[in-house]
Protein backbone atom coordinates (compact mmCIF):
# COMPACT_ATOMS: atom_id res chain seq x y z
CA UNK A 1 0.00 0.00 0.00
CA UNK A 2 3.23 2.29 0.60
CA UNK A 3 4.21 2.01 -2.92
CA UNK A 4 0.91 3.03 -3.99
CA UNK A 5 0.34 5.69 -1.81
CA UNK A 6 3.64 7.13 -2.96
CA UNK A 7 2.79 6.85 -6.68
CA UNK A 8 -0.10 8.65 -6.40
CA UNK A 9 1.67 11.43 -4.74
CA UNK A 10 4.90 11.07 -6.60
CA UNK A 11 2.09 11.89 -9.62
CA UNK A 12 1.08 14.81 -8.61
CA UNK A 13 4.30 16.60 -7.87
CA UNK A 14 5.18 15.16 -11.62
CA UNK A 15 2.16 16.64 -12.86
CA UNK A 16 3.06 19.83 -11.63
CA UNK A 17 6.68 19.43 -12.86
CA UNK A 18 8.43 19.55 -9.33
CA UNK A 19 10.97 17.14 -9.10
CA UNK A 20 11.20 15.02 -5.71
CA UNK A 21 13.28 12.39 -3.93
CA UNK A 22 12.29 9.28 -1.69
CA UNK A 23 14.09 9.18 1.37
CA UNK A 24 13.60 8.35 4.90
CA UNK A 25 12.86 4.78 5.79
CA UNK A 26 11.00 3.25 2.92
CA UNK A 27 14.22 4.61 0.71
CA UNK A 28 16.63 3.00 3.27
CA UNK A 29 14.84 -0.34 3.19
CA UNK A 30 15.34 -0.19 -0.83
CA UNK A 31 18.98 0.75 -0.62
CA UNK A 32 19.50 -1.28 2.02
CA UNK A 33 18.03 -3.54 4.14
CA UNK A 34 14.15 -3.87 4.62
CA UNK A 35 12.93 -2.74 7.55
CA UNK A 36 8.96 -1.97 9.00
CA UNK A 37 8.23 1.62 7.79
CA UNK A 38 4.76 3.32 8.52
CA UNK A 39 4.88 6.73 6.37
CA UNK A 40 6.79 8.01 3.40
CA UNK A 41 9.21 10.78 3.39
CA UNK A 42 9.93 12.65 -0.19
CA UNK A 43 11.98 15.93 -0.40
CA UNK A 44 9.95 18.14 -3.32
CA UNK A 45 11.77 21.27 -5.41
CA UNK A 46 9.77 23.94 -5.17
CA UNK A 47 9.10 27.29 -2.74
CA UNK A 48 7.47 27.36 0.21
CA UNK A 49 4.00 28.78 -1.69
CA UNK A 50 4.00 26.31 -4.57
CA UNK A 51 4.01 23.64 -2.15
CA UNK A 52 1.18 25.00 0.32
CA UNK A 53 -0.59 25.73 -3.53
CA UNK A 54 0.00 21.85 -3.72
CA UNK A 55 -1.31 21.11 -0.35
CA UNK A 56 -4.40 22.70 -0.98
CA UNK A 57 -5.09 20.93 -4.58
CA UNK A 58 -4.27 17.68 -3.09
CA UNK A 59 -7.93 17.03 -1.44
CA UNK A 60 -9.22 15.79 -4.96
CA UNK A 61 -7.03 13.47 -5.19
CA UNK A 62 -7.43 11.85 -1.47
CA UNK A 63 -4.53 13.48 0.56
CA UNK A 64 -5.16 16.22 3.33
CA UNK A 65 -2.97 18.16 5.70
CA UNK A 66 -2.11 16.11 8.81
CA UNK A 67 -1.91 19.42 10.91
CA UNK A 68 -4.77 21.82 11.60
CA UNK A 69 -1.56 24.43 11.70
CA UNK A 70 0.31 23.36 8.69
CA UNK A 71 1.25 25.99 7.41
CA UNK A 72 2.73 27.00 10.09
CA UNK A 73 4.77 24.52 10.79
CA UNK A 74 5.81 24.49 6.95
CA UNK A 75 6.63 28.26 7.15
CA UNK A 76 8.75 27.37 10.88
CA UNK A 77 9.56 23.82 9.15
CA UNK A 78 10.02 23.95 5.38
CA UNK A 79 8.04 20.61 6.33
CA UNK A 80 4.28 19.39 5.23
CA UNK A 81 3.07 16.21 6.83
CA UNK A 82 -0.25 14.73 4.71
CA UNK A 83 -2.18 11.95 4.95
CA UNK A 84 -3.71 9.71 2.68
CA UNK A 85 -7.43 9.37 3.41
CA UNK A 86 -7.77 5.91 2.04
CA UNK A 87 -5.51 4.38 3.83
CA UNK A 88 -4.40 6.50 6.57
CA UNK A 89 -1.12 6.62 5.46
CA UNK A 90 1.41 9.35 6.54
CA UNK A 91 3.52 11.39 3.70
CA UNK A 92 6.00 13.70 4.83
CA UNK A 93 6.81 16.23 2.31
CA UNK A 94 9.91 18.47 2.84
CA UNK A 95 10.35 21.51 1.10
CA UNK A 96 13.92 21.37 -0.47
CA UNK A 97 15.33 24.67 -0.66
CA UNK A 98 18.94 23.79 1.05
CA UNK A 99 21.51 23.02 -2.07
CA UNK A 100 21.81 20.26 0.04
CA UNK A 101 18.36 18.97 -0.86
CA UNK A 102 18.84 20.30 -4.18
CA UNK A 103 21.70 18.01 -4.58
CA UNK A 104 19.82 15.02 -3.41
CA UNK A 105 16.65 15.21 -5.79
CA UNK A 106 19.28 16.28 -8.82
CA UNK A 107 21.39 12.77 -7.68
CA UNK A 108 17.66 10.41 -7.48
CA UNK A 109 17.55 7.52 -9.22
CA UNK A 110 14.63 6.53 -11.07
CA UNK A 111 13.46 3.12 -9.85
CA UNK A 112 10.43 0.87 -10.90
CA UNK A 113 8.20 -0.20 -8.09
CA UNK A 114 5.07 -2.50 -9.05
CA UNK A 115 4.99 -0.57 -12.22
CA UNK A 116 5.54 2.63 -11.08
CA UNK A 117 8.70 5.19 -11.80
CA UNK A 118 9.75 6.67 -8.06
CA UNK A 119 12.89 8.88 -7.72
CA UNK A 120 15.00 7.27 -4.96
CA UNK A 121 17.61 9.27 -3.11
CA UNK A 122 21.06 7.63 -3.85
CA UNK A 123 22.39 5.42 -0.90
CA UNK A 124 25.23 8.38 -0.21
CA UNK A 125 22.51 10.67 0.25
CA UNK A 126 20.96 8.62 2.39
CA UNK A 127 23.64 8.28 4.67
CA UNK A 128 24.68 11.37 5.50
CA UNK A 129 20.90 12.42 5.95
CA UNK A 130 20.53 9.52 8.27
CA UNK A 131 23.43 9.88 10.28
CA UNK A 132 22.47 13.44 10.51
CA UNK A 133 19.14 12.55 11.68
CA UNK A 134 21.06 10.03 14.33
CA UNK A 135 18.69 8.49 15.48
CA UNK A 136 19.35 4.17 16.47
CA UNK A 137 17.13 3.45 13.47
CA UNK A 138 18.62 6.13 11.06
CA UNK A 139 22.24 4.85 12.14
CA UNK A 140 20.70 0.61 11.90
CA UNK A 141 19.55 2.32 8.19
CA UNK A 142 23.21 3.13 7.75
CA UNK A 143 24.96 0.32 8.80
CA UNK A 144 22.50 -2.06 6.17
CA UNK A 145 22.90 0.37 3.41
CA UNK A 146 26.72 0.19 3.85
CA UNK A 147 26.63 -3.88 4.22
CA UNK A 148 24.52 -3.90 1.22
CA UNK A 149 27.10 -2.26 -0.83
CA UNK A 150 30.22 -2.73 0.30
CA UNK A 151 32.54 -1.69 -2.07
CA UNK A 152 30.28 0.07 -4.21
CA UNK A 153 29.76 2.78 -1.92
CA UNK A 154 31.08 6.20 -2.86
CA UNK A 155 32.97 7.27 0.66
CA UNK A 156 34.65 9.89 -1.20
CA UNK A 157 31.07 11.78 -2.46
CA UNK A 158 29.61 11.40 0.87
CA UNK A 159 32.33 12.60 2.75
CA UNK A 160 32.47 15.55 0.59
CA UNK A 161 28.76 16.50 1.21
CA UNK A 162 29.24 15.88 4.47
CA UNK A 163 31.88 17.97 4.73
CA UNK A 164 29.67 20.82 3.06
CA UNK A 165 26.87 20.43 5.23
CA UNK A 166 29.41 20.43 8.75
CA UNK A 167 29.61 24.43 8.74
CA UNK A 168 25.34 24.79 8.31
CA UNK A 169 24.26 21.95 10.86
CA UNK A 170 27.45 22.93 13.62
CA UNK A 171 27.99 19.22 13.98
CA UNK A 172 31.13 16.95 13.02
CA UNK A 173 29.38 15.06 10.60
CA UNK A 174 32.63 14.04 8.73
CA UNK A 175 33.95 12.39 11.63
CA UNK A 176 30.62 10.95 12.56
CA UNK A 177 30.19 9.42 8.93
CA UNK A 178 34.53 8.07 8.94
CA UNK A 179 33.33 6.14 12.09
CA UNK A 180 30.94 3.98 9.60
CA UNK A 181 33.37 3.22 7.31
CA UNK A 182 34.18 -0.46 7.71
CA UNK A 183 38.15 -0.89 8.12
Amino acid sequence: MLIEVLAKFAGELEARNYRYALIGGLAASIRGRIRATEDIDLIALCNLDDALDLVESLGNCGFSPLLENYEQVARSALLIPVIDRSSGIQLDLAIGLSGFEKDIVERADPMIFEGHEIFVATPEDLVVLKTLAGRARDLDDVKGIVEVLGERFDWQYCLAAAKRLESAVDIDLVQQIKRLRPS
